[in-house]
């Protein structure tokens, strides 16, 4: 089933994103502090 890997896919995706914005998010707070 194409439509299940390419949700898979999509998801793995957004998943990466999200945790490379709150690690971006993570940075600034700790510089911020300074």
């Amino acid at each position: 089933m194409p439509e299940t890997t390419n949700n898979a896919a999509a998801a793995s995706f957004f998943d990466g994103r999200l945790a490379f914005i709150l690690f971006l998010i993570l940075v600034l707070l700790f510089f911020g502090d300074f």
